[in-house]
């Protein structure tokens, strides 16, 4: 007996998941070692700076793996409604870490305004720093149409973290280059900034802890189907 052969919408949708993933995978790693990177530092220099921000990548990283890996479980269940009612459950979820990663971003940014932390990178590491922000806004703004689109909660969940990882980079490459350049409000300004940013990534948090369940028609169609046939 012949084995049916996925369609090629099928096929395509399978491609666009695994790219996405790939995509999203990568800022994830490099933010797994900035933390490991950033908690050793702490560590061995006794620097409560470096601790608070790699606690923040930390929490950042554990959101993201925990998203990643129950969408992947989610994508192998087989009816649409079943994949919708997990979908929506981690987007409340991913609310929550989204409400921890602002409170512990306004922490450090707390911290950097009262005890005017700043760190002199050299030229290429801030060269480098552009770059990975420059790709992580990419990443976060990848495919995100088609998530708001398809009503894609877990998707959409992973872009907004993406999002607020790469909003937290451009804050980051702020300050070093007003310390490149010598500025005495290079702290001050970057903190300020930082705050308002993580008022706004709690209350997207919020937002999506609060959201209301709405079916997409797809959804809809099959539970009809599902009472047309009992």
């Amino acid at each position: 007996m012949l084995k049916r052969r996925p369609s090629n919408e099928k096929k395509h949708l399978r491609s666009c998941y695994t790219k996405s993933l790939l995509i999203t995978k990568l800022p994830f790693a490099a933010s797994v070692l900035i933390g490991l990177g950033k908690m050793i530092c702490g560590i061995f220099f006794s620097s409560q700076w470096f601790i608070i921000t790699a606690i923040y990548y930390l929490v950042l990283c554990s959101a993201r793996k925990h998203i990643l890996k129950k969408d992947e479980s989610i994508s192998q269940l087989d009816t649409d409604t079943a994949k919708f009612e997990q979908q929506f459950k981690l987007f409340r979820h991913s609310g929550i870490f989204i409400c921890l990663i602002a409170i512990i971003y306004l922490l450090v940014c707390l911290y950097m305004l009262f005890f005017n932390k700043t760190i002199l990178y050299p030229d290429y590491v801030i060269y480098g720093l552009t770059t990975i922000t420059f790709y992580k806004l990419g990443a976060a703004f990848y495919k995100v149409t088609d998530s708001l689109r398809e009503k894609d909660s877990a998707e959409l969940a992973i872009r907004i973290i993406s999002f607020i990882d790469a909003v937290v980079s451009i804050v980051m490459v702020q300050c070093a280059l007003l310390t490149l350049e010598g500025s005495r409000f290079a702290s001050t300004s970057s903190s300020i900034f930082g705050m308002g940013c993580s008022s706004l990534f709690f209350l997207v948090g919020l937002a999506m802890i609060l959201r209301k369940k709405k079916y997409p028609e797809k959804v809809l169609l099959e539970q009809k189907k599902r009472v047309a046939d009992k």
